[in-house]
């Protein structure tokens, strides 16, 4: 019978990463990282090992590690992932910090595009008082984010915000907060296989001659529902690096104010926000 040592070593030399094997382990027998060491020298099942192979396959292959494990870490806590959304990524969660500061106290938060659900969930695991809502384009991501979102109360919208079908959906809502589609199509010569192969590129691409159709559309629809009801509105966007200044000529150009970009851990400006008063 193969042991927990031989089978972590194993996965290690079919993935390359030491690192990946360590943590398909922990994950898989729910484990930390001492537990690992302590049963190094016990017996697999039959099942564990059929199981564990199969994620190392799957490693192998290419596929992300999150998919594989079926999770994902962001802020504090697991979410379920899968090929039907996008794995999270850090930057996002400065921008759940930008839209937090925010001091409403009957704040109404939309997260359109919402994928797998964490920015919605972590706004509401934070700001229970607020109402929130998520639209995607997915029914299965929405599928995804609503077991994410378990008991929190949110609620979730499927439509495109392109061919939104209700105008006045977004009159609901005082801050607006999205990560749309932003990476050029001729981007993808340059990305690494694992995303390009495994993640969703509906919730990926824009043409490479509108980079701005996603934010453009988010913009001018908040832009409308404020005519009709003009209250201060907030709308933030995480963004493509490459396109701040248009980003933010954008929505200049369309009324709004205080416009700004922030800047990521990694110095690149990777959030804008503007209001509507």
């Amino acid at each position: 019978m193969t042991t927990i040592r031989e089978i972590k070593r194993e996965v290690a030399a079919a993935t390359d990463s030491a690192e990946k094997a360590q943590y398909l382990i922990e994950d898989y027998f729910g484990w930390s990282s001492s537990q690992v060491m302590m049963e190094a020298d016990r017996e697999l099942t039959v099942a564990e090992e059929s199981k564990l192979r199969e994620m190392a396959d799957r490693l192998k292959s290419g596929e992300p590690l999150q998919y594989v494990t079926g999770r994902a870490y962001f802020r504090g806590r697991y979410y379920k992932v899968d090929g039907n959304v996008l794995i999270p990524r850090p930057e996002t969660s400065e921008l759940v910090d930008w839209v937090l500061e925010e001091k409403m106290p009957d704040a109404r938060v939309i997260d359109i595009g919402t994928g797998s659900g964490i920015i919605a969930c972590s706004i509401k695991e934070e700001r229970r008082k607020w109402e929130v809502a998520a639209l995607d384009v997915s029914s299965r991501a929405l599928e995804v984010a609503a077991e994410n979102a378990g008991e929190l109360n949110i609620r979730f919208v499927l439509d495109d915000i392109l061919n939104l079908r209700d105008r006045a959906l977004l009159d609901d809502f005082n801050i607006v907060v999205s990560n749309p589609p932003y990476v050029l199509n001729r981007e993808k010569a340059d990305m690494e296989r694992h995303v390009l192969d495994y993640e969703p590129h509906l919730a990926l691409f824009v043409p490479d001659d509108d980079p701005l159709k996603f934010y453009r559309r988010i913009a001018e629809l908040l832009k409308e529902s404020h005519d009709r009801v003009p209250t201060k509105r907030w709308l933030f966007f995480e963004i493509n690096e490459a396109f701040s200044s248009e980003t933010m000529d954008m929505m200049l150009s369309l009324g709004y104010v205080e416009v700004e970009c922030r800047n990521d851990a990694y110095g690149k400006p990777r959030m804008c926000r503007g209001a509507l008063v």
